[in-house]
């Protein structure tokens, strides 16, 4: 074993000597605040000689200026920079200057694009999703469109593979895309598209049976502005009699948004939305401005365990307020405040700096070890002082999940679910290029019958599942209320909850 070690190069060790010097200057030098900073060295930003971070720093000046081979200075920092943060929790990161640019682009709610999805079939790029209102449309592009060359680089063959495709129709360094496009078996059009920033569908909505539906993706820049919009299409005279906000699988985002959106569940002034609270017990509280713009009158908040973060900070509020119901799985335990730091090198890195809390004191954070049930907390909900449990994350009142046997046909169907609907959505569509839906249950039960060995629930279930697929991809209004509601079993629960007079009566026993 020693010999081992001893024959590995000095470039390969290196990266991770100084990686573990930095991580032990980090967990020695625990003092990492002002007050064991000099005044001068305060003013100056930099540690005083006490601190155990100057001999870090020596380090790296004697390898740089007395180490016998070259090195990569860059490759050494980044490094060192990520054993640091990986000893401190799973969520303190570095972020790579490229990385962060792909972040930030995520995060202000837009992106480049022509505004499609397409899949490799028979080699040829079929599209399979047209945004709305995006270059593509614009363009005159259509579901089921096959690209046959873009600014004159031919891409269909077998001597294309389906990345040399892609990388053809990317938009980042491209003004203008001109496109020969096969529509049906013979009808071949030139288009022209023009990328631009396209605003990602971060709100979708609904109305279906008098139930009005939000889903929030993830809370980027433009977030409350969507679902201000979703309300404004849902309200009857300033009032939305049922609501179900799905939260599944959002992974957080910035809590400016999260607690606009908040606001508009409150009439009251100055409650306690959420609060967060630093090493010092300092707190930040953020509370209600007592101004919705409608008025909801029963509300459902479905939750899983991919809702984290600031889905965690919204339904964990409404929750201790007595303002909906939640409805789902337990989430995943998020509730770490995230403060991102700028670094010289154009990257970041993304340091906690404090807890969240909802409002009545849980902690949403869930333990890195396994948790002790002899330390679990009770907490009582404000209103009606209903039991509440805290052991880290959001637990829903109402627990609702997909069975293995549902879990296990989502699975199989989903490996294949674009080349599925593409080749149903052909056996739909009619002679004039329209795709008719009226008959999709029956064609999609037919293909699956034919394509699955599935037993007849198991159709039935996986052809629910195919149409609602298919609908979402043909962005149709007209049937995906009907497909979601008759397909998702969260959905049918939240309807069932939200169908009563008082929906916390079962809940307030």
């Amino acid at each position: 074993m020693v010999q081992k070690i001893a024959d590995i190069s000095y470039k390969t060790w290196l990266p991770f000597l100084l990686a573990g010097f930095m991580a032990l200057g980090m967990i020695i030098g625990h003092r990492f605040s002002s007050e064991n900073l000099a005044p001068s060295d305060i003013e100056k930003g930099i540690p005083s000689k006490e601190s155990n971070f100057l001999s870090v720093q020596e380090v790296f000046k004697y390898i740089d200026s007395r180490y016998v081979d070259s090195i990569e200075s860059k490759e050494l920092s980044e490094a060192a920079t990520i054993a640091v943060l990986e000893r401190l929790d799973p969520h303190s990161v570095y972020i790579s200057p490229e990385e962060l640019d792909r972040i930030n682009q995520g995060m202000s709610g837009y992106y480049k694009g022509m505004g499609i999805e397409t899949i490799h079939l028979n080699d040829t790029l079929r599209v399979i999703k047209v945004i709305p209102e995006s270059p593509a449309e614009k363009g005159g592009v259509l579901y089921g469109d096959k690209f046959l060359k873009a600014n004159d680089s031919i891409l269909v063959g077998k001597n294309r593979t389906k990345e040399e495709q892609w990388a053809l129709l990317k938009t980042v360094d491209q003004e203008k895309f001109e496109v020969e496009i096969l529509r049906g078996t013979d009808d071949i059009k030139n288009l022209t598209i023009i990328p631009s920033q396209i605003k990602s569908p971060n709100v979708t909505y609904f109305d279906y049976e008098g139930v009005g539906y939000i889903n929030i993706l993830r809370f980027s820049d433009q977030t409350y502005e969507g679902f201000i919009d979703a309300l404004e299409h849902l309200q009857k005279d300033k009032v939305i009699s049922k609501l179900i906000l799905d939260l599944r699988d959002n992974p957080g985002g910035y809590l400016p948004e999260a607690t606009k959106i908040l606001n508009q569940f409150f009439v009251e002034d100055k409650r306690l939305l959420v609060y967060t609270e630093d090493r010092t017990k300092r707190t930040s509280e953020y509370n209600t401005t007592g101004r919705p713009f409608y008025q909801i009158d029963k509300l459902a908040v479905l939750v899983n365990e991919g809702s984290a973060s600031a889905s965690e900070v919204i339904a964990g509020a409404l929750q201790d307020w007595d303002k909906a119901i939640i409805i789902g799985e337990s989430t995943f335990g998020k509730g770490l405040v995230q403060e991102q730091f700028t670094l010289s090198n154009g990257g970041a890195i993304r340091l906690t700096t404090a807890r969240y809390y909802t409002p009545s004191g849980r902690s949403i954070q869930k333990p890195y070890e396994q948790f002790d049930k002899d330390t679990i907390q009770n907490f009582y909900s404000k209103e009606f002082e209903r039991s509440l449990t805290s052991n880290g994350g959001i637990h829903p009142d109402y627990t609702v999940n997909w069975t293995p046997t549902q879990m296990e046909l989502l699975n199989i169907v989903s490996e294949n679910i674009s080349t599925t609907s593409y080749h149903i959505i052909q056996k739909l569509t009619n002679n004039k290029g329209t795709i008719e839906l009226t008959q999709a249950k029956d064609v999609i039960y037919s293909y699956l019958k034919e394509h699955f060995d599935f037993t007849p629930i198991e159709l039935e279930f996986a052809s629910k599942y195919v149409f609602f697929s298919i609908v979402d991809q043909l962005n149709s209004k007209e049937y995906i209320g009907q497909a979601i509601f008759d397909f998702d079993v969260f959905v049918q629960k939240a309807y069932e909850k939200l169908s009563v007079e008082d929906i916390f009566a079962e809940l307030k026993k």
